[in-house]
């Protein structure tokens, strides 16, 4: 519960942040429905993560609490701040944001078991596959919101 919190509060923050560089105004009210997607996927992922417990259960979490749900985030952003980019800059800023965040990620964890506060790491490979998960995540929302832009352009 507190991770998909501090989620979607990073992704408000990012927005008030952006409409007032951009001197845009945005309402918290509008595009909740992305607010609320981000809070039950990370919410789901995390459950399914302790229910499993295993390596499955970790790429679960990452890849929709991580990268779906900053791929949701994205989509989240650019409707606060009415911005639409063409196909290919969209792709390159979603597998960008999803690369900053994760790397913020990995470093929080890695900092987390150098000073022995908790241990993240299951092996030598979980980072690596922490960073495929995200970038899986963030892929499948970016194809299943290309789909539904096509299929709305069609109607």
């Amino acid at each position: 519960m507190f991770y998909a919190t501090v989620t979607v509060a990073a992704f408000i923050m990012l927005a008030k942040y952006l409409a007032w560089e951009f001197d845009i105004k945005v309402s918290l009210r509008r595009n909740w429905i992305y607010l609320f997607a981000i809070f039950i996927i990370s919410v789901t992922a995390v459950s399914i993560s302790y229910l499993l417990n295993s390596i499955y259960g970790n790429f679960i979490q990452h890849m929709f609490g991580g990268g779906a749900a900053v791929g949701i985030g994205y989509y989240y952003l650019i409707k606060q701040l009415n911005y639409r980019p063409n196909w290919r800059i969209e792709l390159v800023m979603l597998i960008g944001l999803v690369s900053i965040l994760g790397n913020l990620n990995e470093v929080t964890e890695f900092a987390a078991d150098l000073f022995g506060i908790a241990m993240f790491s299951i092996d030598r490979f979980d980072t690596w596959r922490d960073i495929v998960a995200n970038t899986a995540g963030v892929l499948l929302v970016y194809i299943i919101a290309r789909l539904c832009f096509w299929i709305n352009k069609q109607n």
